[in-house]
């Protein structure tokens, strides 16, 4: 397994990508932590599995003003977690349906190559609707996590900042 052979090579922590777990059906990640002799040398490991469903709470409870909110890919793409069910775990940005839109692709390969950049993409479910799409990596994973704040929302926030400078001046 790539977790074992990383532990073996002198990584101290492995959290892998989420797969389903055959036993409970469930989203799981392993976490793996190695076990060193006296003289620092790895010689085993400690690992368990989590459910991600709590990640998936945190990430999907996520709101910015009216409408922003958050999402997570994992390192292939793969959609962690999203406020819609029908896209959570369901749908890849690098390869899936979505894909098929070059914003969106384009900025999946930005995530799940770990860079902490920002792109302008329509909305996914309201494909009328432009979003800013902020994302970083999430340490020691593979993973990104996003934050998308509707244009709308960005314009009128600047509208509000506007007219309190107007009025303040007055």
């Amino acid at each position: 397994r790539e977790y074992f052979s990383k532990i073996m090579n002198d990584e101290k922590t492995v959290i892998t990508e989420p797969t389903l777990a055959k036993a409970t059906g469930r989203v799981s990640i392993m976490l793996v932590r190695s076990a060193s002799d006296s003289a620092g040398k790895a010689v085993g490991m400690f690992g368990g599995v989590k459910s991600i469903e709590k990640i998936q709470q945190k990430i999907n409870e996520f709101s910015l003003g009216e409408s922003g909110y958050a999402f997570m890919l994992s390192g292939d793409g793969t959609v962690m977690c999203y406020p819609a069910e029908n896209i959570q775990m369901k749908e890849n940005f690098l390869s899936g349906s979505f894909a098929e839109r070059p914003e969106i692709k384009q900025m999946a390969e930005k995530m799940v190559n770990g860079e902490f950049s920002s792109i302008i993409i329509h909305n996914l479910e309201k494909p009328w609707q432009k979003e800013n799409v902020f994302f970083c990596p999430v340490g020691n994973t593979k993973w990104s996590v996003a934050i998308c704040v509707p244009e709308s929302q960005i314009k009128e926030s600047s509208r509000d900042v506007r007219n309190i400078l107007i009025y303040s001046n007055a």
